[in-house]
């Protein structure tokens, strides 16, 4: 990371990304994230509108990020004349995509001069599959900005930091409306990039991950012998039978072997490759 002139968080999730053959989409999330302002337009005039273009693009992603990186891949995909409908129609700034498509440029050249192979890879955010698998990318990337979300005695979601906080997730976020009653018993996080303190806490560009996805690109596991099974960095505990336990340690360190390995430009493809395809293969398992 300390060869890519970039965010720190961006940079991780760009190396995951390649290393998962999956670095096109998710050159789309880190640009997205790191316009100077984002790529819809929300105004008070036009704020309903922005809502319902954000949500279609999401499509039940539970993200910010991939609505915007959708939003994007679907506006670069046009004939240049067709552009300035399709933002209109869609609550989109021209200035930000392209922006978004600049910063995707100078991503792949850095990943480039570090020394990274760039290996060509089937498009992802399409398949439930691959977009469980990126939002996980993100979270690797974001961690350790994760809330969880909670049941309360009301029978709503509260999330919680690990300080016991409580925050929210922004109005404008497609996740605003997930949060309310309860309508899941599925342990939920969100990952975000920002808070924001006004008339509440809010959180920004929030992703909602699964627990698997924490536990594999979340902070660091402790096995223990109680009922909780695991624990990641003193806080979040999760409920697992002791042998998914031993085998959920052992996939994080084959994954972070084969980080190391790649980092270093060295270590057998082979092995690396069917470690990734068993993580991609469970993640794709969620639905």
């Amino acid at each position: 990371l300390a060869h890519l002139p970039m965010d720190c968080r961006v940079g991780k999730m760009l190396i995951y990304g390649a290393i998962f053959g999956c670095l096109s989409p998710m050159l789309s999330i880190v640009a997205a994230l790191s316009t100077t302002k984002g790529v819809f337009l929300e105004s008070n005039r036009n704020r309903q509108g922005a809502a319902q273009a954000k949500a279609r693009f999401d499509d039940g992603a539970g993200s910010d990020l991939v609505a915007a990186a959708r939003a994007f891949e679907a506006w670069d995909a046009l004939e240049p004349r067709a552009r300035r409908d399709f933002c209109r129609d869609n609550c989109l700034s021209p200035q930000s995509l392209d922006e978004v498509r600049s910063l995707r440029g100078q991503f792949l050249n850095h990943l480039a001069e570090a020394g990274f192979s760039l290996d060509a890879e089937a498009p992802s955010m399409s398949r439930r599959g691959g977009v469980e698998l990126l939002k996980g990318l993100v979270c690797a990337g974001l961690y350790p900005n994760v809330v969880q979300a909670l049941r309360t005695d009301r029978d709503r979601i509260m999330l919680r930091d690990r300080d016991g906080a409580q925050w929210f997730c922004h109005p404008k976020s497609v996740n605003f409306k997930a949060f309310g009653r309860a309508n899941s018993r599925k342990t939920r996080y969100v990952a975000y990039s920002l808070r924001l303190h006004t008339t509440k806490s809010y959180l920004l560009d929030t992703t909602v991950v699964s627990p698997l996805a924490v536990l594999l690109f979340g902070g660091r596991l402790q096995l223990t012998y109680n009922r909780c099974g695991l624990v990641m960095d003193s806080w979040l505990s999760f409920k697992v039978t002791e042998n998914a336990a031993l085998c959920l340690c052992a996939l994080r360190r084959e994954i972070e072997a084969v980080l190391l390995r790649t980092v270093n430009g060295d270590g057998d493809r082979a092995l690396g490759d069917s470690v990734l395809s068993t993580v991609s293969m469970l993640m794709g398992m969620l639905n």
